[in-house]
């Protein structure tokens, strides 16, 4: 069994070898105009650019291996920023355009097919579709006005400001579909949830688990690392199928479990595992194209702690990743309020939880609020990585693994805390534990007190 592990593990680094080298890509697609600039964000991306004007219309693709990230095809051009897979085969976006024709049912369909949570545009002769493809982790605008004929799609809200003085940002799991001729836009779901509680063990949880964090992972990935279970429930599923990683843990003034995140550290070979100390830095050149994002869509600049947040990053990079040749970096994000609800058992640690954490019979009721928690973050993240071209994912927010958690049945989502993720540690013998420093740590403590 470790043998044949191991072997999938290297078929798939292997394949990952073909077109990983780089990593974040900036993606324009205007209908008719020809762009003169772009935002300091859009080029920071990568430090080649590939433009096509056609028929179809204008694209930009801003990538040092655009190979990965523009397909073409007789049928249509497909602008990709992500690292797809499809099953078990990961895709480029060459590979997704020969899959795609002129047949917009077809192309729903494939489109909806896409894992990874990818940012993609495909521009045929008649329409142009769309999408942050399930849990939205890439940043994603437009800006239309069918009385102008004006429509452009691209991936910082900047570039559109500046054109169009407006913009509307590409929401969390949806589809969209312009037709070019009559300028009508049609949005629909880019999956719909099936809500029916029946599992009663985490069989199937576990088996699509350890699927998407081989899928997510390859040779140029940083894992964060600290004493939590988000972040633990991904080291440990590397660790259960032998896949050789990085990690690397900031230190903050939230506070740790000292005894079990240094059991954790020890279980990773020495010269992988990466300690750095949050601190504020002023000299950080990624402020200044932050800042102006920040303006842009929020109307203030970031607060100290928000600094802190962005400094620190700025850090990992330059003591970790630049030196290594590390491209992306893995987070446990989507736990806490996907699995957990930010409570357990009628007791809410923060304001945002819908419920408590008492997963209901009704789920559908609050899920689509539930999946779009924490996007703000992460459109966070993905300016502040993608400054120096470093991609960001988040393997808990995959599209099968929360579906198969929806399936199981009220009880065993209810039986603990962060069921399914505590369960697998449990049952791999992994350090964890659910006291929690911070703003929960009251809570967190109860649970703890009361052996849950």
């Amino acid at each position: 069994m470790v043998l044949l592990i191991h072997m999938t593990q290297t078929l798939v680094n292997n394949k990952l070898k073909l077109f990983r080298k780089n990593t974040m890509s900036s993606i324009y697609y205007d209908i008719s105009t020809q762009p003169k600039n772009f935002s300091e964000l859009f080029q920071l991306r990568a430090s080649s650019q590939t433009e096509i004007q056609n028929e179809l219309g204008c694209f930009v693709v801003r990538n040092d291996h655009p190979q990965h990230d523009i397909g073409k095809t007789n049928y249509g051009v497909v602008l990709l920023d992500g690292f797809p897979w499809i099953g078990s085969e990961h895709q480029t976006a060459q590979s997704i355009a020969e899959k795609l024709t002129d047949d917009v049912a077809h192309n729903k369909e494939v489109i909806r097919s896409l894992r990874g949570q990818p940012a993609i545009i495909y521009v045929t002769e008649e329409h142009v579709m769309f999408s942050r493809c399930g849990a939205p982790t890439k940043n994603l605008s437009y800006f239309y006005e069918p009385d102008d004929k004006t429509f452009t799609v691209t991936t910082f809200n900047t570039d559109l400001q500046s054109r169009h003085g407006n913009y509307m940002r590409v929401r969390e799991g949806l589809l969209y579909t312009f037709d070019k001729h009559n300028f009508n836009m049609q949005i629909e779901q880019f999956v719909t949830w099936n809500f029916t509680q029946y599992r009663t063990n985490w069989d199937r949880v576990f088996e699509t688990y350890e699927h998407v964090i081989r899928m997510n992972h390859h040779a140029g990935s940083l894992y964060t690392l600290s004493s939590g279970i988000d972040s633990g429930v991904i080291d440990c599923a590397l660790h259960n199928q032998n896949i050789e990683h990085h990690v690397c843990h900031i230190m903050t003034s939230i506070e740790e479990d000292r005894e079990i995140l240094n059991q954790r550290l020890r279980l990773n070979d020495k010269k992988h595992v990466h300690l750095i100390r949050a601190t504020e830095n002023s000299e950080n050149p990624a402020r200044e194209p932050y800042f102006e994002w920040c303006m842009m869509r929020d109307g203030f600049t970031p607060s100290p702690n928000q600094l802190i947040f962005a400094d620190s990053h700025e850090l990992m990079y330059n003591k970790i990743c630049k030196p290594l040749g590390l491209y992306s970096v893995v987070q446990g994000q989507g736990g806490d309020n996907l699995f957990a609800d930010h409570g357990f058992r009628g007791r809410r640690a923060r304001p945002i939880s819908l419920f408590g954490g008492v997963f209901p019979a009704n789920l559908e009721e609050v899920w689509s609020e539930a999946f779009g928690i924490g996007r703000d973050v992460r459109e966070r993240l993905d300016v502040l990585w993608g400054i120096h071209g470093i991609d960001i994912s988040y393997p808990l927010l995959d599209q099968d693994l929360i579906q198969d958690f929806l399936n199981t049945s009220r009880e065993l989502k209810n039986s603990r805390y962060k069921n399914w993720e505590s369960q697998y540690m449990a049952d791999s013998n992994y350090p964890y534990t659910n006291a929690k420093g911070g703003w929960g740590g009251w809570l967190w403590s109860k649970m703890v007190d009361m052996n849950i």
